[in-house]
């Protein structure tokens, strides 16, 4: 099912009152077009027809509007084709419980090979290389998987990883794994989230969690990232909204 695209289209009035200056200037701008790419943990974990025309509409509708609000045109196009069953989800199938790997990733390799280079199936680099390159400079793609991504330095789970300078993102959908007392009704909270702050990263904003004491604990970007009152409002602070708005045109 093809979304239809979204476009953002801002005008203003050119001098002081449009009784003097009639003529009106229209500013468009620039697009970037991001391209779902779903991993068959989605439909597995999730059910087929919640994924097709509830989940994933609701989360890229959800992703849209967010930056549309900032004045950032991008639309995120998706289709039934778009599905990979990647080297994570085959590793599930073909292991002794299938839910139990995809929550907790592959576990053919201990965490000491995939540290020396011996990628689990669920390292963020393997998801990279199971989806294709962007075709241009104004396209990003992006894999969600409901499955567990691991890093390998250090060796520990991620949300979701961002390549900007081949703009490919991967993110969980790990809504439902967060236990009931630490999240509300809204069931696309952290999948929304995690994707909209992985995107962020491809407009220049970065991570400030890190830097302690975090000023801004309570954004998306801050130390209070995976809090579901964080998550389901998208809750930004005035110095990544900034970053957003000066790089509103890098697209």
């Amino acid at each position: 099912m093809k979304k239809a695209v979204f476009k953002i289209i801002t005008s203003c009035i050119v001098g002081t009152s449009l009784f003097f200056s009639p003529q009106l200037a229209t500013k468009s701008y620039a697009t970037l077009t991001v391209r779902t790419y779903m991993d068959t943990t989605e439909t597995a974990i999730y059910g087929i027809p919640t994924t097709f025309t509830e989940r994933r509409p609701a989360i890229e509708s959800r992703i849209e509007t967010y930056f549309s609000a900032r004045n950032i045109s991008v639309n995120v196009t998706s289709s039934n084709l778009d599905i990979y069953s990647t080297p994570a989800s085959q590793c599930a199938e073909n292991a002794p419980n299938y839910n139990y790997t995809v929550r907790h990733g592959c576990a053919c390799y201990s965490n000491t090979q995939c540290d020396n280079g011996t990628h689990h199936h669920s390292n963020a680099q393997v998801y990279r290389n199971s989806f294709p390159n962007p075709t241009n400079a104004k396209t990003a793609h992006w894999l969600i998987t409901a499955a567990f991504i691991c890093d390998n330095n250090p060796h520990h789970g991620l949300n979701g990883v961002t390549w900007t300078d081949s703009r490919k993102i991967i993110s969980c959908d790990y809504d439902y794994k967060v236990p009931s007392s630490e999240k509300g009704d809204d069931v696309i909270a952290f999948a929304s989230k995690t994707a909209i702050h992985e995107i962020g990263h491809l407009y220049g904003v970065t991570d400030h969690y890190s830097v302690l004491p975090d000023q801004y604990p309570n954004c998306m970007w801050g130390s209070n990232h995976s809090k579901y009152t964080v998550a389901t409002y998208n809750k930004t602070c005035l110095r990544c909204a900034t970053t957003l708005s000066n790089n509103k045109n890098k697209y």
